[in-house]
């Protein structure tokens, strides 16, 4: 019981010095602690099928004006029910990706509308 609290204590307290090493970086590194912590990410932007390209993975992308944020796939959500709109994805980075100078590759697994 005693070494299992132990462990406990070491893992907070090394949690904790590399928070705050990060922190007087002077960086902000709130959204790349939140993707390693979770292993997600969010994003803003239109989704649009994804047209013939030089990367050719995905089967849509999320796009903020002509700028390719994420090629996208998913496995739960229906892509293709949100083309057009502007929304937030939420996902996985799809490990090896991105290739031949495309996006990165996520696995979407939500999708909410933005206003």
């Amino acid at each position: 019981m005693k070494l299992t609290f132990l462990i406990l204590i070491s893992i907070f307290a090394l949690g904790c010095l590399s928070v705050s090493a990060l922190s007087k970086t002077g960086r902000d590194y709130s959204k790349e602690v939140s993707a390693i912590m979770d292993d997600t990410v969010s994003a803003e932007g239109v989704i649009e099928k994804q047209g013939i390209t030089s990367y050719q993975y995905g089967t849509h992308v999320l796009k903020d004006g002509k700028k390719t944020l994420y090629a996208l796939t998913s496995k739960s959500v229906k892509l293709n029910d949100y083309v057009g709109k502007r929304v937030k994805v939420t996902g996985t980075p799809i490990d090896g990706y991105p290739l031949e100078g495309g996006p990165a590759f996520l696995e979407v697994t939500k999708v909410e509308p933005v206003k």
